[in-house]
């Protein structure tokens, strides 16, 4: 799949770029960027981007999660969706849950319950390409 970005704000610290431009994007990989792009596939999907921003993934040092303990207010799979339709691709989650999460055994399990989400469609997996959302010990 071929998409372009019209005239997205994009941001890069490494490079310290700060500019509107014109974005291709095959496959989920970033192949062009240029001011203005006229020479694109036929069969590119265009988006006009002004006013929205694409930038690194951002991380989350102090996430809260109501999994587990308190499920009825947030569960592992909202927090990520939440996260990822926020721009966020990392969060850590604070061991503020009951149980806490402070020992090897429940972060495994948290880890191992975040793998078996990415087989059920959530959001999170679907940005993969633009930022893989992720658990962090």
């Amino acid at each position: 799949m071929k998409e372009l970005l019209q005239q997205v704000r994009v941001l890069d610290p490494l490079s310290q770029t700060d500019q509107a431009a014109d974005v291709l994007i095959e496959d989920g990989v970033i192949t062009v960027i240029s001011d203005s792009l006229a020479n694109y596939p036929d069969d590119t999907v265009v988006y006009d981007s002004r006013g929205l921003i694409l930038g690194p993934g951002l991380v989350d040092l102090y996430s809260h999660s109501g999994e587990p303990g308190f499920e009825e207010r947030e569960t592992l799979d909202s927090l990520m969706q939440a996260a990822s339709a926020g721009g966020f691709t990392r969060v850590a989650i604070l061991p503020n849950t009951v149980p806490a999460m402070d020992n090897p055994a429940s972060i495994a399990w948290l880890h191992d319950k975040w793998k078996r989400s990415q087989g059920t469609g959530n959001r999170a997996k679907r940005t993969q390409g633009r930022g893989d959302a992720e658990t962090q010990k």
